[in-house]
């Protein structure tokens, strides 16, 4: 699926609760993926935190919302995918 499409399918369905979300899942989703890369402390100072409950938490939500997916529960999976299709919208990846 390419960016028009994907941008023009998620505003088709466009919901501003569906759209927080979305955003909400996509940077829990960056930070778990960003921490495994750069490291839980280089995130923090990158990301200008004070320490790093809040990405020790955002973290943890990313790793849940992938977990409740591979199971195989179905708001899981929407939610996931909502917030693939908005990562590759705003990082213009296809």
């Amino acid at each position: 699926m390419d960016t028009t499409q994907t941008r023009t399918g998620l505003w088709e369905d466009s919901d501003p609760v569906l759209w927080r979300r979305a955003a909400s899942d996509w940077r829990a989703l960056w930070i778990s993926d960003e921490v495994g890369r750069r490291g839980r402390q280089a995130l923090t100072d990158d990301l200008g935190y004070a320490g790093p409950s809040k990405i020790d938490t955002l973290q943890a939500q990313g790793r849940r919302l992938r977990a409740d997916a591979a199971a195989g529960d179905r708001e899981a999976i929407d939610r996931l995918t909502r917030a693939e299709d908005l990562g590759r919208i705003l990082t213009a990846r296809q």
